[in-house]
């Protein structure tokens, strides 16, 4: 059993649901326009540095630490206080919780598992594709907006 007051953000689902969706929804309407590519370039834009840059959306939310990482040192990772969703058994870090809710957004917005993985994994091309870690949290935020 894990106890709550040992995690620094213990979220209902419903909580995290609100912080998904205000990524925006537009790619979903995109997408039932049958605007697929319009939806795909959207979402990228949303995704880096904007409304669905969920990482960064939680660093602002909660107050959290960050720090450059990569080969390069071009890459924020979000740090701070870990993450527990309501119902669920896997405790995140800051920034595979925003990758957790990417998922969910991508799910919200109407995105196949496939295209989700793809999506990803273009976004972290030039290292060689999204980490493993990356790819659970994606999905379990992705199969969560799904069963709800």
């Amino acid at each position: 059993m894990i106890k709550k007051d040992l995690i620094g953000g213990y979220l209902k689902r419903s909580e995290v649901s609100s912080i998904a969706k205000s990524g925006s929804l537009a790619p979903y309407g995109l997408r039932m326009e049958g605007k697929v590519f319009e939806a795909y370039s959207l979402t990228k834009k949303l995704s880096k540095g904007g409304p669905a840059d969920f990482p960064l959306k939680l660093k602002s939310l909660y107050a959290l630490g960050s720090k450059l990482t990569g080969k390069d040192k071009d890459f924020l990772e979000v740090t701070g206080t870990h993450f527990l969703v309501e119902g669920e058994s896997t405790i995140y870090n800051p920034s595979d919780f925003g990758q957790y809710i990417w998922g969910m957004w991508m799910q919200y917005n109407s995105y196949t598992k496939a295209e989700t993985w793809l999506g990803s994994n273009i976004n972290e091309a030039s290292s060689g594709g999204d980490a493993e870690g990356d790819q659970r949290a994606i999905f379990n935020g992705f199969n969560s907006a799904a069963n709800k």
